[in-house]
């Protein structure tokens, strides 16, 4: 389980680096002029980053069940990190 919450912690740094709140914010630098015109037009609509909404989406669904292996380990079997049983095994 730590190790999952390594993988979670690192992808989020990863996600950060990369983040626009919406579509067409802060075009890259290599971009030709056309083109980081053409996403100036579209940022200016202030449409939200699809990518965004469907992590929201996808937190929301999955956020519960994360918790639960973390904290608890319950739902899984032990060869894949879950909780003892208490047999002694």
């Amino acid at each position: 389980r730590t190790g999952s919450i390594h993988g979670l912690s690192r992808f989020s740094s990863l996600m950060n680096t990369f983040y626009r709140r919406h579509l067409g914010d802060e075009p890259y630098d290599w971009y030709p002029e056309p083109v980081k015109n053409m996403w100036n037009t579209v940022a200016k609509a202030k449409i939200p980053h699809p990518g965004s909404v469907i992590g929201q989406i996808a937190l929301i669904g999955t956020m519960p069940i994360i918790l639960e292996y973390v904290g608890a380990g319950y739902g899984f079997s032990r060869g894949f990190g879950g909780a003892a049983a208490g047999d002694g095994k």
